[in-house]
């Protein structure tokens, strides 16, 4: 895999932090990786957040989110941090089941269909590594 850059932070000024998933160390050094910058992934976060809040469209929130929210888990961690497959699967469904709606209050920097765009990079990267078996790591940077 290489490494996508479309979505990432860094490139624009003022847009330095963001959240990287990246697929298993290769010789050493972090190839493979998904680099999203906050513009694109706190509007995901939100999104899914205020889903898992609404009377009868009421969702279990998914554990990435959740450490997300609260600055636990890997989001609180210094380097990428391991991901169990089923708390991957459960961010992808997650972001597969967002609409314009549920996220359309927290773009600032982005339009809905960036997000909706990066969401499903993010689900494409997630869904290539369960499928061939490898690891994902992911890190709040």
């Amino acid at each position: 895999m290489a490494t996508e850059n479309k979505f990432a932070h860094g490139i624009q000024y003022g847009d330095q932090s963001g959240v990287t998933w990246y697929g298993p160390p290769s010789a050493g050094f972090w190839l493979d990786q998904l680099a999203v910058s906050r513009r694109y992934i706190d509007p995901l976060f939100r999104g899914i957040l205020d889903r898992s809040g609404n009377g009868l469209d009421r969702e279990q929130v998914p554990q990435l989110v959740a450490e997300w929210n609260c600055l636990k888990g890997w989001a609180a961690m210094n380097g990428p941090a391991p991901v169990m497959t089923q708390d991957a699967v459960s961010f992808a469904e997650a972001l597969a089941r967002l609409k314009n709606d549920d996220i359309a209050k927290h773009c600032h920097g982005s339009s809905v269909d960036e997000c909706l765009e990066c969401a499903a990079k993010i689900r494409k990267f997630i869904e290539d590594h369960v499928l061939r078996g490898v690891e994902l790591f992911i890190e709040y940077d």
